[in-house]
Formats: structure tokens, sequence, C-alpha cells
């Protein structure tokens, strides 16, 4: 325990400087799309009242939402986020190959290590895990500190109030990385971690097949693919009139992800234990 907590260790600290420079342009793009927003909606509505003084009265009731700001100024408030999901999505792959392909081949430093080389495998991915739930709680907290920036912005008489739910479905992104149910956010991130655990496992079949194991992790991951998104389909799980609730759907749906996740985890263990040899 105390060596796989030490790979875990090694793993997050190898990756802190870009996680927190991603997250760090994450905020300076949505907190500066903010206030630009925020003076934009302020400008307009200054200008529409100048020259329609006959609707001063209507205006003056007027007031702008926190969630409205984000919605106008969605695309700059998406960018930085699929940003740092496709940098994680590299990272899936460059967590493994830069161990086999980096200098000295720092993997073999791993294999011989006096610990089960399972803990390698697993290590890399809770340290994947801990860079995607930290991501998503600071985006969480960005959206909170970006509420008090809104309030200093704009005047507390043309404030409206705004709920964090608003606030998630101002933009597409952000809805699906928090979802508002917890059966919506157990299959997405299920999903999610079930097709990292597929990856990493097509990456060592890779590494212990070398040039024949490139069709073999292909084929894996159609297969597990197949497996995860077919039932998804033929049950109609986002189809009028289903033969099944949408909750029966999403348990067998995480009973299919828990199966392949198992299989995964085994596999790729075996051929670390047993397939690549140092």
């Amino acid at each position: 325990m105390n060596r796989y907590l030490k790979l875990v260790h090694m793993e997050i600290h190898r990756f802190r400087y870009i996680l927190a420079a991603l997250l760090g342009f994450v905020v300076l793009v949505q907190w500066g799309a903010l206030v630009w927003s925020a003076r934009t909606m302020l400008a307009q509505l200054g200008e529409f009242e100048k020259y329609n003084t006959g609707f001063h009265t209507a205006l003056a009731d007027h007031r702008i939402s926190y969630a409205e700001a984000i919605y106008r100024a969605q695309f700059f408030y998406s960018t930085p986020v699929i940003a740092v999901i496709c940098s994680l999505g590299i990272y899936i792959l460059f967590i493994w190959y830069r161990d086999w392909l980096g200098r000295n081949t720092f993997i073999y430093r791993l294999l011989i290590l006096p610990s089960a080389r399972s803990s390698i495998y697993l290590s890399k991915l809770s340290a994947f895990l801990v860079f995607v739930f930290a991501a998503l709680a600071f985006q969480a907290l960005a959206l909170a500190i970006g509420s008090l920036i809104f309030g200093a912005v704009v005047p507390g008489d043309r404030q409206a109030d705004s709920y964090f739910v608003d606030i998630v479905d101002a933009t597409r992104v952000l809805e699906y990385l928090m979802p508002k149910k917890l059966a919506d956010f157990a299959l997405n991130y299920g999903l999610g971690i079930v097709a990292v655990l597929v990856v990493f496992t097509a990456i060592i079949i890779e590494r212990s097949y070398r040039w024949p194991g490139i069709a073999y992790a292909l084929g894996y991951l159609l297969a597990c693919t197949a497996a995860a998104v077919i039932p998804i389909l033929w049950m109609g799980m986002y189809r009028e009139g289903a033969y099944l609730y949408k909750e029966e759907i999403v348990s067998i749906e995480l009973a299919i992800l828990f199966v392949i996740a198992g299989l995964s985890v085994w596999l790729g263990c075996r051929l670390l234990r047993r397939k690549i040899t140092v």
C-alpha cells in the first residue's frame, strides 16, 4: 500500500504544473469573458434607456443574472473546458508512453520494484482520477468566485438571482460535466472511467505484443466500445416510448460497464505481470 501511494504521488507530482497551468488558463478566460459579457449587457441596457426613454419604467425592473451573463459568453466558458478535457485525453496515452519512450526507459525501473505490478496500473488510474475530479472541483469553485466578480461588476439594483442549476445549464459542456441527476452523473463518469481503463489496457496490449499488438489493441477497443454503446441504442435510452424506464436502462448499462472495467483491470494487470518482461 505504501509503494502504491508513492507511485500515485509520483504521477501527480509529474503532472502538477501542467494541470495548474490548464486550470489557470480556464479561470483567466472564463472570468475575463464574464466581465466582458456583464459590461456589454450593461452598456446595451444603458444605450436602450438613453434612446428609448418611453420604456424607462419597464427597464427599471430589468435585471441581469449571472446565468445570463455566462450564457452570453458560453463560447469562452466552453472552449477552455474542452481544451482541458482534450489535454487529459492526450495524457491518457502520455502517462504510459512517457515511461516507455522517455529517456532511460523509466518503465523498466517501475517493473523491477519489489511490489505487485498491478500497483503501477492502479496508481496511474488513481492519479488520472485525481486530476479529473480536481479539475471538476476547481471549475465549481471558479463558478462560485465568478458570482462574486459578477456582483462587483453589475450594480446591485441590476442583479437578478441565479441558482447553481441555472448557471450550469447556461452552457452545454458544464451541463454534461455537472448533471443534475445522480444517475446521469454516475453514467457520464462511469463511461469516462471505463473508457480510461479500456485505453490503458489497450496500450498494455500493444506494448506486450508490439506490431501485432496494434491490431489486438484496436480490436479490444472496438469490442469494448460496441459492448458499451450498443445496449444503450438497442434499449432506446434516448428514445420516447422505450420499453424500459431510463433508470432501469442506466442500471443495466452500469452493470455492463462494471463488467468491462473489471475485465480491463484484470487483463491489464495480468499482461503487466506475465507478458512484459525486463
